[in-house]
């Protein structure tokens, strides 16, 4: 997703809630009911959150809160999940991150200035030997048409998109999946395309050869990697 950095130069606070599994609230967007700056969209970024849990790695979702698209700069946010056995939240001023302790579905909701805005958490349940395997294949190639992912991605490789947590925390594992066996992006656009990076496919459209095995493993890889940092707000495409 196409995001522009943000910094959120705010004293964030957590409060706990422990209300059952959903909640309740706005899901995205909120309205100041108390009329100061009414009108103004109070938003959660991303306002559907996906990450997982295998009961050993450390799978993060990193989130934001803006209004109208910008940083909040004048005050407090509140965080508070809706059944706080699904995860633990640190805060600090750029947002907050969860790090999953359950798989499952509960509800993030942020509060700042009279205003309250939700999104929807998902937490997929891995297992440590989809991780492994999942390892597996990103790392080593089935073939020159099939290279390993770490060709392009990841630190060691220097170029690439980034597809940790920070990027990856927006979309389901179906759309993921979709970018690596049918080459289309979680916006439904061609990665050989429309990708800045087309030009490291050398011709390819993106498409690897994956086992079904592998390509439910990858996601349990990738989703347990360390976020590079805070998402970057972008609008909401159409199929989003």
């Amino acid at each position: 997703m196409l995001r522009s950095a943000l910094v959120l130069t705010v004293t964030a606070s957590v409060l706990v809630a422990a209300c059952g599994g959903g909640g309740s609230g706005d899901m995205g967007t909120g309205r100041d009911p108390s009329g100061a700056g009414a009108g103004k969209d109070f938003t959660i970024f991303p306002k559907t959150i996906y990450t997982g849990f295998d009961g050993m790695h450390a799978y993060k979702a990193p989130v934001i809160a803006v209004v109208n698209g910008e940083p909040i700069e004048d005050g407090q946010v509140t965080w508070t999940l809706s059944d706080p056995s699904f995860g633990d939240l640190k805060v600090d001023p750029q947002g907050v991150t969860i790090t999953a302790k359950k798989a499952g579905k509960a509800q993030l909701t942020a509060s700042h200035a009279g205003k309250s805005a939700s999104a929807s958490l998902t937490v997929y349940a891995y297992t440590v030997q989809a991780y492994a395997e999942g390892e597996q294949r990103y790392k080593n190639g089935v073939d020159m048409n099939n290279p390993a992912c770490t060709n392009c991605h990841g630190k060691g490789a220097g170029k690439g998109p980034d597809h940790t947590p920070t990027e990856l925390d927006a979309d389901p594992d179906d759309e993921v999946q979709s970018t690596f066996t049918s080459g289309v992006d979680p916006e439904g656009r061609p990665i050989a395309e429309n990708s800045e990076w087309a030009y490291l496919l050398e011709g390819k459209k993106h498409m690897w050869s994956v086992t079904p095995t592998q390509k439910s493993s990858l996601l349990a890889y990738l989703r347990a990697l360390e976020p590079t940092g805070y998402p970057e707000y972008d609008e909401p495409t159409d199929n989003k």
